[in-house]
């Protein structure tokens, strides 16, 4: 399991640089006294939309497929997979999970330009194409 490790380092100036680091283990000893350490875990989830899997961590803005919800309400999605300090969570140990969102906007992305025809035969058909979506942010990934 992958941990983050954040260790602070007083340089002789008294100025606090913060080195990032991943380990293999959760606590790692440091023997001088001008270091300290904190430990935190980053819980994680994948989420299942529109035929589609996302990767997302509390306060992940993400695009989905088009959700019927309104502007500020709260939607829970399917959880498939998540990985918090006790490990990793599949199938039915997932399910009792839940990842609740809370929706920020629905709009539509960029055009795009579909264009076919057929060579010499003067068949041509231009069309455009919006594709709905809906921002969510997430608020907490839990057990249900």
């Amino acid at each position: 399991m992958t941990v983050g490790v954040k260790i602070y380092i007083i340089d002789k100036n008294r100025s606090e640089r913060v080195i990032k680091t991943w380990l293999t283990t959760a606590q790692k000893k440091l023997s001088s006294g001008e270091i300290r350490q904190e430990v935190y875990f980053s819980m994680y989830a994948i989420i299942d939309n529109g035929n589609k899997q996302y990767k997302v961590v509390v306060g992940d803005v993400v695009r989905l497929e088009k959700l019927d919800a309104e502007v500020g309400a709260k939607v829970e999605l399917n959880v498939v997979l998540v990985s918090d300090e006790n490990g990793i969570k599949v199938k039915e140990e997932a399910a009792s999970f839940k990842a609740v969102a809370e929706v920020l906007k629905q709009a539509k992305d960029k055009k795009i330009i579909v264009f076919k025809y057929k060579a010499k035969k003067n068949e041509r058909k231009k069309q455009g194409h919006r594709q709905p979506f809906t921002e969510v942010k997430i608020v907490e990934i839990a057990n249900k």
